[in-house]
């Protein structure tokens, strides 16, 4: 769903808010809203029509209410989550009031577990890092290494290795992430070039595999910089889903998985659409 309001600038990380009859655009119904649905609340400049607000988010607790008059209205808790940056010029197409997106251009698929809502909409870091790590083991990837902050490996989230490729990963929220994690990146590349890392007790070996650093966002997917052979990215979660349909629909076998894998942001930089 998209969400807007001329007079209504979103708050924060969230609040509650109402729409009456007249506001549900479509054929939107007071008895159709679903817990948890995901939602983009936009604020656009009545003078300009121009959107100058809009994130990711989520609705939930609905209840039917009246106002003073009589006249029914559902009122919502919501919760926002990452803000967009670039927001789809489409978005404005949509009139004010409560939208449901009919199409959406990049559907997640019949593949995808519930808890991929939760993974777009959350605002929490350390709730988008433990679904992360179960977004990986959707793609079949068996040799995953989860770090925990004992582990002392430079704060990476965790590493995994699937046919020629190993992959040391880190998932975060913060836009500003390169300025910030520069030192643990190089760290991470440091890493990789010794060829095995020590795992409770075991020795995880990568000598002779493809090396990569993701930083996993929801961003966009693009290709950051080169540290001797190894590839720094920036991977977004969208990208990720789409290799694992692929995976299942296509039947890739490990090897092309890797391929894919290794492949991401080599071409593609769009951003990710939320339904």
């Amino acid at each position: 769903m998209i969400g807007s309001h001329p007079e209504k600038r979103w708050e924060k990380t969230g609040g509650e808010w109402y729409w009456t009859h007249e506001y549900l655009r479509g054929d939107l119904s007071m008895d159709e809203p679903v817990e948890n649905t995901t939602t983009i609340f936009v604020h656009r400049d009545k003078n300009t029509d121009l959107i100058d607000q809009c994130h990711e988010g989520r609705v939930y607790n609905f209840r039917k209410e009246k106002d003073n008059e009589g006249n029914d209205r559902v009122h919502f808790s919501y919760e926002l989550g990452l803000e967009i940056k670039r927001p789809p010029t489409t978005y404005k197409d949509y009139y004010v009031g409560w939208n449901k997106i009919e199409c959406d251009p990049k559907p997640r698929g019949i593949f995808v577990p519930p808890f991929i809502n939760d993974l777009f909409a959350t605002s929490n870091g350390s709730e988008f890092e433990k679904q992360i790590s179960w977004l990986l083991k959707l793609l079949g990837v068996h040799n995953h290494y989860k770090f925990l902050p004992s582990d002392q490996q430079g704060r990476a989230d965790g590493l995994f290795k699937i046919g020629y490729l190993a992959v040391i990963y880190d998932a975060t929220l913060d836009e500003k992430f390169i300025k910030k994690k520069d030192q643990q990146i190089d760290n991470y590349c440091n890493q990789l070039k010794k060829g095995s890392l020590d795992y409770r007790g075991d020795t995880i070996t990568f000598r002779d595999c493809q090396k990569r650093v993701w930083i996993i966002t929801r961003g966009e997917t693009q290709h950051l910089w080169n540290d001797d052979e190894i590839a720094v990215k920036e991977i977004n979660v969208q990208a990720i889903l789409d290799i694992n349909n692929k995976r299942i629909s296509q039947n890739l076998n490990e090897d092309q998985l890797a391929r894919e894998l290794s492949d991401l942001g080599e071409e593609d930089k769009g951003a990710f659409l939320i339904e």
